[in-house]
């Protein structure tokens, strides 16, 4: 059973770098411009600070909170199966209240609380149920998992 889930996180990680190199390649390719272009359009939901050489070049809404990037999904994903490896059971039932505790409100993008609309938990919910998060590609019930975890 370990082995399979090694196997489909490898598979999943592989498939990751890979897109992110083709999306690195592609963005590559992109300029300043683009990115004030795109900054414009999403002024509401963009966040972004660059320094070129300890100067600030550009800052919009630097302390206005966002959705964090799925990149820090990979670090939480590793510790999961680092804890199923070490006996976690992924049936094994945990206290919403618990999971609520981790959770960072306006940080998803509304994802955490459609997960709560769409899965009708009572008071427990499974750490399986946490792993498979929402249909909306969150990384909230991920940062749950690893609070829950270490």
């Amino acid at each position: 059973m370990l082995l399979k889930i090694g196997l489909v996180v490898l598979g999943v990680v592989i498939l990751y770098v890979v897109v992110q190199v083709l999306l690195y390649k592609r963005d590559m390719k992109k300029t300043k411009e683009d990115l004030l272009t795109f900054v414009t359009k999403n002024n509401k939901d963009v966040s972004v600070t660059i320094i070129e050489n300890d100067d600030v070049v550009l800052e919009w809404n630097a302390d206005q909170k966002t959705p964090l990037a799925s990149t820090v999904k990979l670090v939480v994903l590793f510790h999961f199966v680092k804890a199923v490896s070490s006996g976690i059971k992924l049936e094994e039932k945990v206290a919403l209240s618990d999971v609520e505790r981790f959770y960072i409100d306006r940080t998803d993008g509304g994802a955490h609380k459609y997960w709560l609309e769409v899965n009708d938990f009572s008071e427990h919910v499974s750490l399986l149920d946490v792993a498979r998060c929402s249909k909306r590609n969150d990384a909230s019930e991920f940062k749950c998992l690893y609070g829950l975890f270490y």
